[in-house]
């Protein structure tokens, strides 16, 4: 009898630990709003200001956002990223990878108490003083009764914090608010690039004419509506069928990224090299090929390489190299390698036509507004009203 007792309370124990160890299973909904200035929209053209609802199912480390106005989802499972939209049916893949920011931030805890959906909070502060940004991060944060699974969590904060690899450790953030200014060697390379380039070029790369800087700025906030355990089919985090994935491929050896559309854009934007297109003089196409070929032959080779990048920018003088110089130096700082520079170079132009894609299409359908907006870090402590 004893011996049937102790072996029922070990079976007991050994069920209230694993229901214990199981990360949570359910729904987060957030209410997020992205606001970017003229110059970063024109910097930045995939982007554009509003507010949207995102729904979050999670599954352990799986993890999938949907984002309910613009139609983008986000999907994390078996180590891969699954990016697509549902309006225009395409997306790609890729492994996840992230940012490391650990060595460069400085966070600052308060020590204040908030409540938020009845949950005892504490606010904590973020500054990242880079080269060529400054970041600064407000948050408040609860103590995860609801066991999220630590990786799962840390996607979703990447994806509402620029790409910046957030790591909040046993702790739900919920409620943000993000500024990123871009500023320093950004601006030197900037000013020097539209003092070398026509009122057209310009026009291509910055959205605007206009010679003189001004502010590139941007602010993501966001805030937890809900949190609901329930159960998440695994179907949930398998692309629809009708959704056309790319593979992207990685590695030094496969094609880096290339923004076709962009340099035909910049090409043309030349008078006299575009009246040649117009003649027949210049096949632009087959120009096109020659330089994504010529990039694919030369990229891997110069990628972090500090000697040749520094001898380049010595070429247009002391300041530009000192320039050069820091942001190598902030790469280092990131522990960036060539492979991570290859990635995210990919990440970036895949994402960028994805998401020029999908603004077409709510452009045509009248589903956002252009109304230029100066980004606004929100107070905390205010409620907010979008």
């Amino acid at each position: 009898m004893k011996k049937g007792l102790v072996i029922g309370l070990l079976a007991l124990s050994t069920l209230m630990i694993h229901a214990q160890e199981t990360p949570f299973e359910g729904t987060m909904v957030l209410k997020v709003l992205n606001s970017y200035s003229k110059a970063y929209v024109g910097m930045n053209p995939q982007y554009y200001s509003g507010s949207d609802t995102v729904i979050v199912r999670f599954k352990g480390d799986a993890v999938h956002e949907h984002f309910k106005v613009s139609g983008i989802h986000k999907v994390y499972y078996n180590d891969m990223l699954y990016y697509y939209s549902e309006n225009t049916k395409k997306g790609f893949m890729l492994p996840i990878r992230s940012a490391n920011v650990e060595r460069i931030k400085e966070v600052y805890e308060t020590n204040e108490e908030r409540s938020f959906l009845g949950k005892p909070c504490t606010t904590q502060k973020t500054l990242i003083l880079l080269n060529n940004n400054t970041i600064e991060i407000d948050c408040w944060l609860t103590e995860d009764t609801y066991r999220f699974s630590k990786p799962a969590l840390q996607v979703l904060y990447t994806d509402l914090c620029s790409r910046m690899s957030m790591d909040f450790g046993d702790k739900i953030c919920m409620k943000m608010s993000l500024s990123n200014y871009n500023t320093g060697n950004l601006d030197t390379f900037t000013k020097m690039a539209k003092n070398m380039s026509n009122k057209e070029q310009r026009k291509v790369l910055w959205g605007s004419e206009d010679k003189e800087l001004t502010e590139i700025s941007m602010s993501q906030i966001f805030e937890v509506m809900s949190i609901t355990p329930q159960a998440i089919d695994d179907s949930q985090f398998t692309p629809p069928a009708d959704i056309n994935i790319e593979e992207v491929p990685l590695g030094l050896d496969a094609t880096p990224a290339f923004d076709r559309e962009q340099m035909k854009a910049v090409l043309l934007a030349n008078p006299s090299y575009r009246k040649k297109v117009e003649k027949g003089k210049i096949d632009i196409e087959a120009k096109i090929d020659e330089l994504e070929a010529r990039v694919k032959a030369t990229l891997p080779k110069v990628m972090l390489d500090e000697e040749s990048i520094l001898k380049s920018a010595a070429m247009l003088g002391e300041d530009k190299a000192e320039a050069m110089k820091r942001t190598l130096e902030e790469a280092k700082a990131f522990g960036s390698t060539p492979e991570e520079v290859a990635y995210n170079m990919q990440y970036f132009i895949q994402e960028k036509t994805l998401l020029m894609q999908n603004k077409t299409y709510l452009n045509e359908h009248h589903q956002i507004s252009q109304e230029s907006v100066q980004p606004i870090a929100y107070d905390l402590d205010d409620e907010w009203d979008f």
